[in-house]
């Protein structure tokens, strides 16, 4: 029983955040989506995309207060 809700819960979650996601600026998500999903720290993200490395924190900082309060609006 524990396992099903477990699954159920993990898939619920799944779509809270690509529903959060969806709220972000391309930017953000692409930088998010790089450094959490992608696995890349904040300096390789800022190669990747060809942008300054305060610029890339910015977009990350400002894309996870969003999803914040996305998250904290649907919960």
């Amino acid at each position: 029983d524990d396992e099903v809700a477990d699954a159920v819960e993990a898939s619920l979650t799944r779509e809270r955040v690509r529903h959060c996601l969806g709220g972000l600026t391309e930017l953000q998500r692409e930088s998010i989506t790089l450094a959490y999903y992608g696995g890349y720290s904040y300096p390789q993200v800022a190669k990747l995309l060809g942008a300054a490395l305060s610029t890339i924190k910015t977009r990350i900082r400002d894309g996870l207060i969003r999803m914040r309060d996305c998250l904290g609006a649907i919960g």
